[in-house]
């Protein structure tokens, strides 16, 4: 645990310890979120310890939010589908900056807006890969698989349903 603030407490080197250090290589989107606790000066251990448990419940929150808003269920489908996605998420070791790419793309994907989306892929790409290098590919993925499931094939061929422009212009006529 004490490895986990202090790497976060490298953010605010300059301030604690009178000197710069290198930032932590390993997580380093983690201990971004985490160092926001050292804003307060002289905070505690227990509000560090807090400032986690804040973030490993909202992070995890709002993901399963976005995937309950995203499957567009009535009324208490929507909650137990919420829920139960919440309650996944802390079962394996998904950690909280890594659940948050999943949720921003599960947001920000339209395929009807191409440009919204790929501003969102990348973005989310961007904070996976500074998160993680092999998560780096999970927005574009993500959103892949999302546009697989919300478009209509409609009888196409592969290569012209993957390039989507043909298509939807014949299903808009």
């Amino acid at each position: 645990e004490a490895s986990r603030f202090y790497n976060a407490s490298l953010f605010a080197a300059q301030p604690l310890y009178g000197t710069s250090l290198p930032l932590p290589i390993l997580h380093p989107t983690r201990y971004l979120l985490q160092a926001t606790a050292f804003l307060i000066p002289g905070a505690p251990i227990l509000a560090h310890r807090i400032w986690q448990i804040v973030l490993w419940l909202a992070c995890n929150g709002f993901t399963a939010w976005a995937l309950a808003r995203r499957l567009k269920l009535p009324g208490w489908k929507a909650v137990l589908a919420g829920a139960w996605a919440y309650l996944f998420f802390f079962q394996g070791p998904v950690y909280y900056h890594l659940v948050l790419c999943a949720g921003f793309v599960l947001l920000g994907f339209d395929r009807h807006r191409p440009l919204r989306t790929w501003v969102v892929v990348i973005g989310a790409s961007l904070w996976a890969g500074l998160s993680r290098i092999n998560w780096y590919p999970l927005p574009g993925l993500l959103a892949l698989m999302l546009f697989l499931l919300e478009e209509p094939r409609g009888g196409r061929r592969m290569w012209r349903y993957l390039l989507k422009h043909e298509g939807s212009q014949s299903a808009a006529t």
